[in-house]
């Protein structure tokens, strides 16, 4: 496993022809891949590129890129993520994980918008 996957997920994002896009996402996804974050819930690639194709006309230039080093553990991994440049009045950022399967494609995907609040302990 390397982040060079978590890379290839990322590139997709921008692309205006839904098409193209799902062809670009099944290289390294499932067909029937899970997608969640805090806005939407989509079923299989083709939902996604078509998600995808939708936001590109508001990214512009902007693309997510990752921000973090990707940790693998179990067939699952996560990385940071931020939009760059970014977009005008808004700090996109967060975290995604996803999993992968027996094929080493991406099966199932939850991306996280935002930090993560701190908390204070008190012993």
């Amino acid at each position: 496993m390397s982040a060079e996957l978590a890379d290839r997920f990322l590139a997709v994002w921008g692309e205006p022809d839904a098409e193209v896009a799902r062809r670009r996402l099944e290289e390294v996804c499932v067909p029937d891949l899970d997608y969640r974050n805090p806005v939407v819930r989509l079923g299989g690639t083709a939902a996604l590129a078509g998600h995808i194709a939708e936001l590109a006309p508001m990214m512009g230039e902007s693309r997510p890129v990752r921000t973090t080093g990707a940790q693998f553990v179990a067939g699952w991994c996560r990385y940071g993520w931020a939009v760059r440049p970014p977009l005008p009045g808004v700090d996109l950022h967060g975290e995604t994980m996803f999993l992968l399967g027996e094929d080493g494609r991406i099966t199932h995907v939850v991306s996280f918008h935002g930090a993560l609040e701190g908390r204070t302990y008190a012993l």
